[in-house]
């Protein structure tokens, strides 16, 4: 049964280190497995070929099975996740724009990935809110909510999702009313009166 329940983790590809590893903690939970030996050998057989050769290399002269889960963990942690310049987080995270198309939910996520390694602390909710005011490309609803007392980055998400749902309702109810039959129909029989019908 674990043979078969094993092909189904993935190897590591696009996610990060941590993502992947919090993949396999969730998997071990979920299978009861708490012996640190299976979790070595599935940490193993399942982070695919070029993950497995950066292990070896990593740990050379040694080979990955002759070391913990654990130290197998760290070891790659720390060279996945070498600390990120935080001035070079910032500068990402401060000139990311809303690209033309993209949702606010999109460009939140978006931002909320980028702002991981800025270390803002306390202030992270508000350099949320700022670079979403920011970005909100319509200037009254720009305008409505600088006028908001108290403004905190939820009341800005809640009200620039709101106001692009209802962007979006009113082109859809636009175009239904422009392909309406019924709109259509007045003009054809202003036509046929027209001929004497």
């Amino acid at each position: 049964m674990l043979r078969s329940v094993c092909r189904e983790i993935p190897a590591m590809l696009h996610q990060t280190w941590e993502e992947y590893c919090e993949i396999l903690q969730h998997f071990f939970l979920a299978y009861k497995l708490t012996d640190a030996g299976q979790q070595k050998a599935i940490l193993l057989s399942s982070v695919g070929s070029q993950t497995y050769g950066l292990m070896r290399n990593l740990v050379s002269p040694a080979k990955p099975g002759d070391k913990s889960f654990d130290e197998l963990v760290k070891l790659l942690k720390d060279h996945f996740n070498a600390k990120p310049s935080e001035i070079v987080q910032r500068c990402r995270f401060n000139s990311r724009v809303r690209m033309p198309g993209e949702s606010v939910k999109e460009y939140v996520a978006m931002l909320r990935k980028l702002v991981q390694d800025c270390n803002y602390g306390e202030r992270l909710s508000e350099m949320l809110r700022d670079r979403l005011v920011c970005e909100i490309g319509d200037d009254h609803i720009r305008r409505r909510l600088l006028s908001e007392p108290d403004l905190t980055f939820e009341k800005t998400l809640k009200l620039a999702q709101a106001t692009e749902t209802a962007s979006k309702d009113v082109r859809d109810l636009q175009s239904l009313e422009f392909t309406a039959p019924h709109k259509r129909m007045p003009q054809a029989v202003h036509k046929m009166a027209a001929r004497g019908l």
